[in-house]
């Protein structure tokens, strides 16, 4: 994962997806934990394993993809990064 945000996130979690052939999501797995932080511009390794309970078996997946939320007071504090750094830019 990288931090593509222009301000640093204290804590972060980690989903993943299924795709089919067709495009649609067939299979998700939500975060058991929170990471960070996380610079902007930072990366972290995650690794995943699915299981067959993850996704309707009736479809075989082709592809997967991973996307990190920020968490907790970082939700709201992102935003007062964002405008302080804007402020100060100016």
């Amino acid at each position: 994962m990288r931090n593509q945000l222009p301000v640093r996130v204290q804590t972060l979690a980690v989903g993943m997806v299924l795709y089919a052939p067709t495009g649609q999501v067939i299979g998700y797995d939500d975060p058991w934990e929170h990471l960070g932080p996380l610079a902007p511009g930072d990366t972290l390794v995650v690794t995943h394993t699915f299981d067959s309970w993850d996704w309707d078996t009736s479809v075989e997946p082709v592809g997967c993809a991973a996307f990190a939320v920020p968490c907790g007071g970082d939700r709201y504090l992102l935003l007062e990064q964002g405008q302080q750094q804007e402020a100060a830019g100016r």
